[in-house]
């Protein structure tokens, strides 16, 4: 009874293919995701992330300057006992 090849799932894969062809990216469900869910928080958390590294490298920064004065008050003052030391001898 069976004399051809049931070309049922081809028929119907060729015209999903198609179909799915028609539908933009950005109006399939797929594009809608990307576009409303990941591209928004890919933004958010680029910005939390350089927000974060900005701050970070502030306070890194002020850090830098405080032992950078510490050490020159430090140097500043040995140079200065030094100097009354040959002064006064």
């Amino acid at each position: 009874m069976l004399s051809e090849p049931i070309r049922f799932t081809n028929r119907n894969q060729r015209k999903i293919s198609t179909i799915m062809n028609r539908i933009a990216f950005r109006h399939s469900l797929r594009g809608r995701m990307l576009l409303y869910l990941v591209l928004p928080m890919l933004v958010i958390s680029i910005v939390i992330i350089a927000f974060s590294a900005v701050h970070s490298l502030g306070l890194v920064r002020k850090q830098a300057q405080l032992q950078l004065r510490s050490l020159a008050e430090q140097v500043a003052l040995e140079v200065e006992q030094s100097n009354m030391q040959l002064i006064s001898c």
